[in-house]
């Protein structure tokens, strides 16, 4: 982490684009906020009538491809936006759940 930092810090002090750095800086924490969500995600998903195992595969699939079309696209929305917006998506897909399975 503190390597990454002061490469980060390198890379500014020179005037270099560090989108990318910063990103990874980011999605260390974003990505250890999204394991609570997965847990969170996971009991409205076992408590559906049918097998939840597709939905869950579909789930960590989506988050995959989130996350790798937003590492690609960090140069065009900023690294903040990039880092958040797959765990944003997810967290609004938790509610959405939650909310659906509380209305049963």
């Amino acid at each position: 982490l503190d390597s990454l930092r002061s490469l980060l810090a390198r890379k500014r002090l020179a005037g270099e684009a560090a989108a990318y750095e910063t990103l990874i800086l980011y999605k260390r924490t974003t990505s250890a906020l999204a394991a609570p969500l997965f847990l969170l995600l996971a009991v409205p998903l076992g408590g559906r009538r049918g097998r939840p195992a597709p939905a869950a595969l579909a789930v960590l699939v989506l988050w995959w491809i989130a996350t790798r079309v937003f590492d690609q696209a960090v140069a065009l929305v900023g690294p903040e936006l990039a880092a958040a917006s797959p765990l944003m998506a997810l967290a609004g897909l938790t509610a959405a759940a939650w909310l659906r399975w509380r209305a049963r």
